[in-house]
């Protein structure tokens, strides 16, 4: 079996009508298609090449105890996280910066589903940490020890340097440009 694309994945809620409100008036999204007889159905919201569902009143559409997660991405991060400030959507995981975007979570209406809105940037590294190898100084015999450095991003990622300038701090001891 060869898996191509996901065609669709679908959020089991409670309530389609009040999810319904969420996903289309406060994240925007667009129903495509849209199945519905009282209580039970399946709305589909197409975003890109994907399909995002939500379901209600099926067995298949039964909300799970730890619910799923979705990852949303926006043109204007800042401003969708300050809509939904103002709408009092329940934040599961403040705004933060990954090594692949800046990304909020939010609790949907079941607050057992997870929607993670995401912009798509560049996150540039910034220097860290600099671990030195060895940690301590014990030269042999010959008096000299050789050390290293290495330089690690926000993230713990090793990062490319142009090099480092060494020094050594008192009057008993001496580093050289490499170390």
């Amino acid at each position: 079996m060869k898996i191509i694309e996901i065609a669709f994945s679908v959020y089991g809620v409670t309530d389609l009508k009040r999810s319904r409100q969420f996903y289309e008036e406060m994240l925007g999204l667009k129903a495509t298609k849209t199945y519905v007889k009282g209580d039970l159905g399946m709305v589909e919201y197409d975003i890109g090449t994907g399909t995002l569902s939500i379901g209600a009143g099926a067995p298949l559409f039964k909300p799970a105890a730890g619910g799923g997660v979705v990852a949303l991405e926006v043109e204007e991060f800042d401003a969708a996280v300050r809509r939904l400030r103002e709408h009092g959507v329940k934040f599961l995981a403040e705004p933060h910066e990954t090594p692949v975007c800046h990304l909020v979570t939010i609790a949907d209406p079941n607050g057992k589903t997870s929607t993670s809105v995401a912009d798509s940037v560049t996150v540039g590294q910034k220097l860290n940490s600099v671990q030195i190898t060895p940690a301590t100084a014990s030269p042999s015999g010959a008096g000299t020890q050789q050390f290293s450095a290495a330089a690690y991003d926000q993230f713990g990622n090793p990062m490319t340097t142009s090099g480092f300038v060494w020094g050594v701090a008192g009057n008993y001891h001496a580093i050289d440009n490499t170390g």
